[in-house]
């Protein structure tokens, strides 16, 4: 048998500002918090949903507005953005405020003391 390779070109764009889609799929990790004891009854009865699933309800519903993430003197800030077409490792931002060559947070690392 006889084998082809095709590149198909499905759309073009150009002078676009492009991101790593891993910095859409960011979030930044929850900090622990010392909660009081609740005791037996407090840990079997249900707890209300925490925000971080209501954010991600919130992204789920609206695709195309979503947040990255940066460092500013040393802490995170979300930057809002709305974004275009992806190839699955590159996406286009459409709007907000991203330059060209900022850098953006795509993972953690913790260190273990």
């Amino acid at each position: 048998g006889m084998t082809a390779t095709a590149d198909i070109t499905v759309k073009k764009i150009e002078n676009a500002i492009l991101i790593p889609s891993a910095a859409l799929r960011f979030t930044p990790p929850v900090q622990e918090e010392k909660k009081p004891s609740t005791g037996l009854v407090g840990s079997l009865l249900p707890r209300p949903p925490s925000s971080a699933s209501k954010q991600r309800e919130d992204v789920a519903a609206n695709k195309q507005q979503q947040r990255v993430w940066t460092l500013k003197d040393g802490q995170l800030s979300a930057i809002p953005v709305t974004i275009g077409s992806t190839d699955g490792n590159m996406t286009e931002v459409v709007a907000g405020e991203i330059k060209p060559g900022m850098p953006l947070v795509v993972d953690t690392v913790s260190v273990v003391k």
